[in-house]
Order: C-alpha cells, then sequence, then structure tokens
C-alpha cells in the first residue's frame, strides 16, 4: 500500500477518474489478489472512478484459492 499512497500524493484520488492496475506473472497474481482493496480504497474518496484490472500470466497451479484455502487449479481440472 505504500505504493499507492506515494501515487496518490502525486495524483489525488479526487481527481482520478480511471485508474488501471496491472501486473504479470506473480504481479498478475497480486492483481486478482488486491483490486477489490484498491477499487474501495480509491472509491471511498471518489466513487466516480473507474477502477480496471489487467492481469497477465497471474494463475498459479499449486497456489490455493483465496476463496476456499484449497489447491482449486490442480483438483478441478
Amino acid at each position: 500500500m505504500a505504493h499507492l499512497n506515494f501515487i496518490f500524493k502525486l495524483l489525488p484520488r479526487e481527481v482520478t477518474d480511471t485508474f488501471v492496475v496491472n501486473g504479470c506473472s506473480a504481479g498478475g497474481l497480486a492483481v486478482y489478489t488486491w483490486l477489490d482493496k484498491i477499487a474501495n480504497m480509491i472509491n471511498s474518496v471518489n466513487p466516480n472512478t473507474k477502477v480496471f484490472g489487467l492481469a497477465d500470466s497471474g494463475f498459479f497451479m499449486d497456489y490455493p484459492s483465496n476463496k476456499t484455502g484449497k489447491n482449486d487449479y490442480t483438483t478441478n481440472i
């Protein structure tokens, strides 16, 4: 969150109309993991801001699901 706080010092949330969170590989997984929290953080100040997530290659076969805590990727194939 320190990076976001730094960004919002340079570009305040009050004037931001569109915000894109992107990442690839492990960063792609971070997009999936953190997008809702980041969107809530931004929309708490400016509900009109559109927040998008753009993940590239963020699936890890051996990573447990946040929803179930189980390794859903390999057990449901």
